[in-house]
């Protein structure tokens, strides 16, 4: 193997959905990955997981991010209501209109626009003012 080029002579196999696993941190920084992917790697020794995205030409810089995983453990009582869950409770709705209330304007809309459609244009009756003459 040539110094500094370790993943030279490797063969990886990229999967199409953009996954691939990794030993640490160091081997997905220098993971390949073709200009203008994106491709999301699975630490083996450690809860991590790293995103490695190319630029489309060789002057852009990799984006490269790190995340941690956390397991979540299921509780055998209901979740309690969050922050988040409180919002979602609390949107007042009365500036919103229902799929069925705009569907029903639409279609008053076009029975008025097919009336107006339908009907002919009255002629303008121009009545000539008689003006006098004060001599």
């Amino acid at each position: 193997m040539i110094p500094g080029y370790p993943y030279m002579f490797q063969n990886y196999n990229q999967n199409p959905n953009g996954f691939a696993t990794v030993q640490n941190e160091q081997e997905a920084r220098f993971y390949p990955v073709a200009p203008g992917v994106s491709m999301t790697l699975k630490d083996e020794s450690g809860p991590f997981i790293y995103t490695k995205t190319m630029g489309r030409t060789a002057l852009d810089l990799p984006a490269f991010e790190k995340y941690r995983l956390v397991k979540e453990e299921p509780t055998a009582n209901a979740p309690e209501a969050t922050e988040t869950d409180a919002k979602v409770e609390s949107v007042d709705l009365s500036a919103y209109a229902f799929k069925e209330d705009i569907r029903a304007l639409e279609e008053q809309l076009a029975a008025l626009q097919k009336e107006i459609a339908t009907m002919k244009p009255k002629k303008k009756q121009v009545k000539e003012a008689e003006v006098e003459d004060d001599e």
